[in-house]
């Protein structure tokens, strides 16, 4: 198994470089000049090229890559164009809070998508897995913000059970005021990955539990229980691991509109204010961090198939 893990590991490097190289021509191909957001609508041709220069933008273009993978190494992704702020700390102060839905938000899909998926699979064709064929249509087709906004007038200003915006940390309100500002945004980003999950776990339950070797073990007297778990659980996982890793990837990409709408000072708001104001330093430091979560992310769910099947190690 450290051997597998070893291999996985080291073939994210040469995908780390190549993402970073495609992330910064990426940054290069904007129609957007660094150099004219920071000087100023006003600004004299003199002081844009003063800027240029400042900003090290009249360097070649291999170099300036360097410089900027450098500093990515260091943890160094610059200056913000607006708020002079470095970067990587605005992202980490941002991070906590997209971390937080994020969690919230994969307990939601672990805690529903599995038990539905599992009990339609006991029962097929019945009203149950109907119901969950029309559930999962609904949620796929309703974007994340528009439910989202649904929810805010629904749970938060026509039933304020829940507050329609904002985020309130651990340390100010505890743990019941932190999850009661993400259980709104939570269910808005983990609607369209509850719906995949439960679909898979569905799809893969009935193909084990339809099995020769199934059939055999329940003619012995299994009861369906340990039939589900101690079989259907083991063979299903591998492809059900795979849907979960991707939706860990949707939930980040959901909560990019989602943490706008109900204003959480995360790193989807972030993203979003970003792009509007044209801050290239920190819309790429935001792509490049975003772009290694998720390789991070597949290469856990990689090595998780070497834990499931040990066949796949070799």
């Amino acid at each position: 198994m450290i051997a597998y893990a070893a291999r996985r590991l080291l073939s994210a490097v040469p995908l780390l470089f190549f993402l970073s190289l495609f992330v910064f021509l990426l940054f290069e191909l904007m129609p957007a000049d660094a150099a004219v957001i920071s000087a100023g609508e006003n600004a004299t041709p003199e002081q844009i090229e003063q800027v240029r220069e400042n900003l090290g933008l009249n360097e070649p273009l291999w170099s300036r890559y360097f410089d900027w993978a450098g500093g990515l190494l260091h943890g160094d992704l610059g200056t913000s164009l607006f708020s002079s702020q470095s970067v990587t700390s605005t992202i980490l102060e941002r991070l906590p809070v997209t971390a937080s839905l994020a969690l919230v938000s994969m307990v939601l899909v672990v805690l529903i998508g599995l038990p539905l998926g599992v009990m339609a699979a006991r029962h097929p064709n019945s009203w149950l897995d109907r119901g969950l064929s029309s559930f999962a249509s609904l949620c796929m087709s309703v974007p994340p913000f528009v439910l989202g906004l649904l929810l805010a007038v629904a749970f938060g200003i026509l039933l304020p059970w829940f507050p329609p915006t904002g985020y309130t940390s651990v340390a100010d309100g505890g743990i019941s005021g932190w999850l009661s500002s993400l259980v709104l945004p939570a269910i808005a980003v983990a609607a369209v990955p509850i719906a995949e999950l439960a679909r898979q776990t569905r799809g893969s339950f009935l193909d084990v539990l339809g099995a020769d070797h199934v059939r055999a073990t329940r003619a012995k007297g299994m009861p369906e229980g340990s039939v589900v778990l101690k079989h259907g659980a083991k063979n299903a996982a591998v492809p059900i691991v795979t849907v979960l890793g991707l939706q860990v990837n949707r939930i980040l990409g959901g909560s990019v509109t989602v943490e706008f709408v109900f204003a959480l000072p995360g790193f989807g708001a972030l993203a979003v204010r970003s792009v509007v104001q044209q801050d290239l330093p920190m819309v790429l430091g935001i792509v490049a961090v975003s772009a290694v979560i998720v390789v991070v992310v597949n290469i856990l769910t990689d090595l998780s198939y070497g834990l499931l099947n040990p066949r796949m190690r070799r």
